[in-house]
């Protein structure tokens, strides 16, 4: 793909649910539970895990996007894009986050709150970020989405009414 504009938007949406995750977990954590202030290491393990399984997601469905713009009008290619990979990706992310969701349940308060604020940056991934955020920044970035490489030099296709 070797894109430019695209690896920044990816980076600064996972980014984003990166830090919507740590601030609805302290929510969770400080008004839910009572605990005063989530523990100095969990914005390190939370970015670590979080920036890792987020960019693979982004990667997964950019690529698809990618490969169909390369025959398909821009819209067109983005619409499949999510299609295709929409139903791996959630079915990954809900996995995910169940899987960090059960450490809340362990007596060790780190393991708990990493928990809470991986699975809700998982599920804000799944669910906002990779279906709704990197599609409208790739449409609305249209062409430039993809610059520089082959696709930036492709002229776009109108949509037709019927489509």
């Amino acid at each position: 793909m070797r894109s430019l504009v695209a690896m920044v938007y990816l980076i600064v949406t996972v980014f984003l649910s990166y830090v919507s995750a740590l601030g609805a977990g302290w929510l969770l954590i400080h008004y839910g539970l009572g605990i005063p202030a989530i523990q100095d290491l969990i914005p390190f393990y939370a970015f670590v895990f979080l920036v890792g399984f987020g960019e693979d997601y982004d990667i997964f469905m950019i690529s698809s996007i990618w490969k169909n713009k390369q025959r398909l009008p821009h819209k067109r290619a983005i619409v499949l894009g999510v299609t295709e990979t929409g139903a791996v990706i959630t079915s990954a992310g809900l996995i995910l986050a169940g899987t960090f969701a059960v450490l809340t349940v362990l007596p060790i308060q780190i393991l708990l709150q990493f928990g809470i604020v991986t699975a809700i940056g998982v599920l804000l991934d799944t669910f906002v970020v990779r279906p709704l955020l990197v599609p409208a920044i790739t449409t609305v970035l249209c062409r430039y989405a993809f610059w520089p490489g082959k696709l930036f030099e492709k002229e776009e296709e109108p949509l037709k009414s019927t489509e």
